[in-house]
């Protein structure tokens, strides 16, 4: 480059020749036009211009997402329908029909204005794959659509209603101060003997 040679061409010059003279020797006779430029590669040269190493550029790999079976288009789980997200409000069920209709027959189409999407059935388990391949990212109003399978009814999660520490103690002793729990309740079967009271009235009050 120091010679009046860009570094494409300097590269190219050594690429072609076996050391680093004979690339300048070849510069000076033949000049540029008769060089290949590589566009792959990136050359090193040290500083005392003797030796020359070669070193591929690597192009940054995109990071591939996480599989998700519900954005899968091939349908494993055989759904027949679809969710549909970032449905505006401005669009109506004729096009959500218009657009989804070309892949298969439509059963129903459902739009949730309040939650931004919409449920799209079809009666063919085969159709919802091809919409979904479709306009997975499709611009629609000026969002871009998320489309899913919609959970299958064993995988919502259901919240379950939270045990008690203990359950209530079952009450066997006096109630109502000296008053018998039995006699109020199912029967006292020690009768008279009972260390208990036995008000009359009370036989059977808390029969439940």
């Amino acid at each position: 480059m120091e010679k009046g040679f860009s570094k494409e061409h300097a590269e190219a010059a050594i690429s072609t020749c076996s050391t680093v003279a004979e690339a300048l020797n070849f510069l000076r006779v033949n000049g540029t036009s008769r060089l290949p430029v590589r566009s792959d590669t990136d050359i090193f040269i040290s500083d005392d211009e003797s030796d020359v190493v070669w070193k591929a550029v690597n192009k940054p790999k995109t990071p591939q997402q996480a599989y998700d079976i519900k954005m899968d288009p091939n349908n494993p789980e055989g759904h027949n329908s679809l969710w549909i997200g970032n449905v505006q409000e401005d669009v109506t069920e004729k096009k959500l029909i218009q657009m989804f209709g070309k892949y298969g027959e439509l059963l129903s189409v459902k739009i949730m204005p309040e939650k931004f999407c919409a449920f799209v059935n079809y009666k063919l388990k085969s159709s919802p794959g091809k919409a979904m391949q479709a306009y997975q990212g499709y611009e629609l109003s000026g969002y871009k659509l998320v489309i899913r399978f919609p959970n299958l009814p064993g995988e919502t999660t259901v919240k379950k209603k939270p045990v008690a520490a203990a359950q209530e103690k079952k009450q066997t002793g006096p109630a109502n101060g000296n008053e018998c729990y039995f006699w109020r309740t199912t029967g006292c079967v020690h009768g008279p003997n009972c260390r208990y009271q036995h008000v009359k009235e009370h036989k059977g009050i808390d029969k439940k």
